[in-house]
């Protein structure tokens, strides 16, 4: 993996991270988890979210480019709310082309 010299990484649970260019913090890279449990490098990324919840981005799973977008979750231990883990989740647009193909496919 090439890194950029001008970005900055931000880690979270379970592996997943935000890539950063600097000095404006444009996403430039992510890697989330997915609807199936694994954690998947982004194909692409909005460089600004489009809510204050949500950046729109895909990713590849089984050859084919799901869109979607990624948002952060709290993945701790609900019987310690003290304990905050939060993690880069990816949500498919499920209208969209292969938005079903996470629950279609086993």
């Amino acid at each position: 993996m090439r890194i950029k010299l001008n970005s900055q990484f931000r880690s979270y649970a379970n592996g997943t991270y935000f890539q950063f260019s600097m000095p404006f913090c444009l996403y430039i890279g992510a890697a989330a988890l997915c609807p199936d449990g694994k954690v998947r490098k982004v194909k692409r990324i909005a460089s600004t979210p489009d809510t204050f919840f949500s950046i729109p981005a895909s990713v590849t799973y089984k050859g084919k480019t799901v869109a979607g977008y990624l948002h952060l979750k709290n993945v701790g231990d609900p019987a310690n709310p003290l304990e905050f883990k939060d993690a880069v989740i990816f949500s498919p647009y499920l209208y969209r082309k292969n938005g079903n193909i996470f629950n279609t496919e086993k």
